[in-house]
């Protein structure tokens, strides 16, 4: 088996050539290779240079020294980042790596780039507030240049902004100037004159790469190709990690344990090697777990796929077209209601093509390994410590059509407990998980037909479909319906339960939170607590008291729309985040035609509904459960005191794993673009640059990672209490949800209690401060109150993870 794994990771490395290959030439074949691995590179290589260049020509024409160029195209860029322009200049130049092209094509494309950046420069200033809403709007909706710029040029109109548009031939001279700026200071390219076949007095200038240049981008590719490999499952048990550089594949040996680019980091990791036992321990059990591929949900799965049925379960085949012609005869605003209505469908069908890409890659990893009676995923960790399937399409982390194909290799019979926990299982993949586990059981009875019908005959009663996780519920009702009552059938599937709103249990329990403990089901409860509901209650009685937002609201609110704000603030979300996330629910909403109320009919004016909202939203929380809001406000302040100075921050988890936070505000700085928004092109600072922290980046980050950090060490340590103390074998683990054999999972809750009350009956803030007050002279802040919460109680809370 070891010599056929050997020629599955070969298989991988060739995949990953061909992948690379393809994704390249389909680059040239577009004239966008400023988005390769190569384009990208040159962008880094030569952005200081140009934009040093253009700062010094800048600098002429303001000193009236004469400029060796168009002093009219010159002019243009006055107002402009030297940065961006020169980021533009080289993405124009970029584009056409491979291939020489006549610099009249090169110069005009650079020039209509400047001058949609200098118009739409001009739109931010003079009306802010309409261009951040479209904007940001746009970021959600689409990437395509030509539709970026048709909108923004569409609203700028509208609000009455004039913008005279440059002369065609200054935009030519401007472009030429800015492609020999970037010749003369990169040596990336070089411009050639070249007399014309057959016309003796006509030349040409062509741009192309220079030698030097092609012979790095083929070695830059060769090396970039064995590094992209197409990960799949493995068919045996991955090599133990031993250290933070071996360990999973067996050839394939460029994937490191800890996802960092800071090698003294690593470096630092590997030398800690009793400490990082636990570490290498619990990784080690998570990916010796041994999977197969469900035969029955993957015939169901690729019958739909392939006979290209319509249903809900997976991507749709058809794309959608206009009911009705362009109205040519029509008025403006029915015009521009057709074009409103074409934009959504065009986005619409661009999404449902992504996600069809995404489930044929999944079809064919799972047509690959289904006759595999075992196969395992490698996993690798972040510098917060969390758990990572590291295969791509098909792995136990994945969506729930991923999740619901696989099952565990071991078979173990259910007994009595393990009936009832598949039995609450099958209850809270339909979405009854809002109320006792006897009710969650009884509703499973309850539709024991339904269910075993379902099982049957999939394709024709697809009653399952309407589940909210609908892959994963029809496995687990193949397996009751096979089990029949049986406490002695041998089940192979994981029953998972999940963390009420985990990130708000991890503040309330390190803050002894009594009340925000007992609305994450810290405490012991009749029925589980429902924080995102108790939010929307608070978040009612406070917009009734006040007349104002009461006007604006009424009894609008749904649990949806206070979801996400509820489960973002414990990693930092903001106020302005806030209404950002419910901005983009009523549209949500209102796009799928659900009504919500007489104040609230269409998308023109919703920024003042999402502002009231969450203005109260915040408020809301901050009343549920303060121990968040003051935990992320004392972690941010304590950050921001050693981002002033310049120092990273360190702590060490109960695990004996060390957490790393450092944002780097010059080792790479981001080009931003009106058209193109916030650019993922990155470089690396010039020579003369200081490494200083992003001070506004360590402190936003903090209260995330400091959380992240402690689910991953409760999730670590579960793994080895529940292998140490009760042997299980197999896990189904997703950063806070902790799955095994039905049979296990009595045992396995067991442990989650028992782990999350050790870690919290420690002072974990106490050691947090402790650790970064060695890092300064600077007196850190006192520790934020605590509550009176016994975490201890957390045993009894039959809803704590259910």
């Amino acid at each position: 088996m070891l010599n056929k794994q050997k020629l599955l990771e070969k298989e991988m490395v060739d995949l990953g050539k061909k992948r690379y290959r393809e994704e390249n030439r389909k680059a040239k074949k577009g004239k966008h290779e400023a988005t390769t691995p190569a384009g990208i590179q040159f962008i880094r290589k030569g952005i200081n240079r140009v934009s040093k260049r253009l700062d010094e020509v800048k600098q002429l024409y303001y000193s009236g020294t004469p400029v060796p160029y168009d002093t009219h195209a010159v002019k243009l860029l006055l107002d402009l980042k030297s940065d961006v322009t020169a980021f533009l200049a080289l993405k124009g130049c970029v584009n056409h790596l491979s291939t020489p092209v006549k610099l009249v094509k090169v110069s005009q494309e650079i020039g209509n780039f400047i001058e949609d950046e200098a118009r739409f420069r001009f739109f931010e200033k003079n009306n802010p507030a309409l261009f951040g809403v479209v904007t940001r709007d746009l970021s959600k909706r689409t990437t395509n240049y030509r539709k970026q710029k048709r909108t923004l040029v569409h609203s700028s109109n509208k609000s009455g902004l004039e913008w005279d548009n440059w002369p065609s031939t200054l935009k030519l001279r401007l472009g030429t100037m800015l492609c020999e700026i970037v010749a003369e200071t990169t040596k990336l390219f070089n411009i050639d004159r070249i007399n014309v076949d057959g016309q003796k007095y006509k030349t040409q200038y062509w741009m192309a790469a220079s030698k030097e240049s092609l012979a790095w981008i083929d070695k830059k590719n060769s090396v970039c190709e064995l590094l992209s490999p197409v990960k799949m499952p493995m068919l045996i048990p991955p090599r133990k990690w031993t250290s933070i550089y071996s360990g999973g594949y067996y050839t394939y040996t460029s994937i490191h344990l800890v996802k960092s680019f800071d090698t003294a980091y690593k470096d630092q990791l590997n030398a800690m090697k009793n400490e990082m036992k636990p570490v290498y321990n619990a990784v080690n059990i998570v990916q010796e777990t041994a999977w197969r591929v469900n035969k029955q949900v993957f015939n169901t799965m690729d019958h739909l796929f392939t006979s290209g049925a319509s249903c809900i379960v997976i991507p749709e085949f058809e794309e959608r077209s206009m009911p009705r012609p362009y109205p040519k005869l029509g008025t403006k605003d029915e015009i521009i209601e057709w074009k409103r209505e074409a934009t959504h469908m065009y986005q619409e069908n661009a999404r449902r093509k992504t996600k069809r890409i995404q489930f044929s890659h999944l079809m064919w990893m799972s047509r690959k390994f289904k006759n595999e009676k075992r196969i395992y995923f490698p996993h690798t960790i972040d510098f917060r410590g969390r758990l990572y399937a590291s295969t791509a399409f098909l792995n136990p982390q994945g969506e729930d059509s991923a999740r619901g194909l696989l099952e565990f290799s071991e078979k173990k019979a259910l007994g009595q407990s393990g009936l009832a926990w598949l039995g609450v299982h099958i209850a809270n993949c339909w979405g009854e998980d809002k109320v006792s586990l006897e009710d969650r059981l009884e509703w499973t009875n309850s539709h024991k037909e339904d269910i075993y019908r379902c099982a049957k005959e999939p394709l024709d009663n697809k009653w399952w479909m309407e589940a909210d996780k609908p892959w994963q519920f029809l496995r687990a009702c193949i397996e009751w319906y096979k089990a029949d009552g049986s406490p002695d059938f041998m089940s192979s599937i994981p029953v998972t339960v999940d963390g009420s709103c985990n990130g708000l249990q991890h503040f309330a329990g390190m803050l002894r939170d009594q009340e925000g403990g007992r609305n994450v089901n810290l405490l012991p409860n009749d029925v589980p607590a429902d924080i995102y509901d108790i939010v929307r209650q608070e978040a009612c009685r406070r917009i009734a008291e006040n007349v104002e937002h009461s006007e604006l609201w009424g009894d609008d609110i749904s649990r949806t729309m206070v979801k996400r704000p509820v489960m973002t603030t414990p990693y930092g979300a903001t106020k302005y985040g806030m209404r950002n996330q419910i901005y983009e629910e009523i549209k949500k909403q209102l796009d799928k035609g659900t009504p919500l109320g007489d104040n609230i009919t269409n998308a023109v004016d919703l920024w003042p509904h999402a502002k009231c909202l969450a203005s109260t939203v915040w408020d809301s929380i901050g009343s549920v459960i303060y121990s968040a809001r003051e935990g992320m406000a004392w972690l941010q302040a304590v950050a921001q005191i050693l981002a002033k100075e310049d120092k990273a921050i360190y702590w060490h988890l109960p695990t004996g794993f060390l957490v790393k936070q450092k944002y780097l505000k010059s080792v790479v700085r981001e080009v931003k673009t009106v058209i193109n928004g916030r650019m993922a092109s990155l470089y690396a600072a010039g020579p003369e640059d200081v490494e200083r922290m992003n001070k506004q980046r360590q402190s936003n980050g903090i209260a995330p990672n400091f959380i992240h950090s402690y689910d991953a060490c409760h999730l670590m340590r579960t793994i080895i209490g529940a292998r140490e103390d009760y042997d299980i074998q197999s896990f189904a683990v997703v950063h806070d949800s902790f799955g095994t054999h039905a049979s296990d999972m009595e045992a396995l809750s067991s442990v989650i209690r028992r782990e999350f009350i050790q870690i919290y009956s420690e002072d974990v803030l106490k050691d947090f401060r402790d650790e970064c007050q060695k890092l300064t002279d600077t007196e850190l802040p006192a520790l934020p109150k605590y509550g009176k919460l016994k975490i201890e109680e957390v045993e009894h809370s039959e809803y704590f993870f259910s």
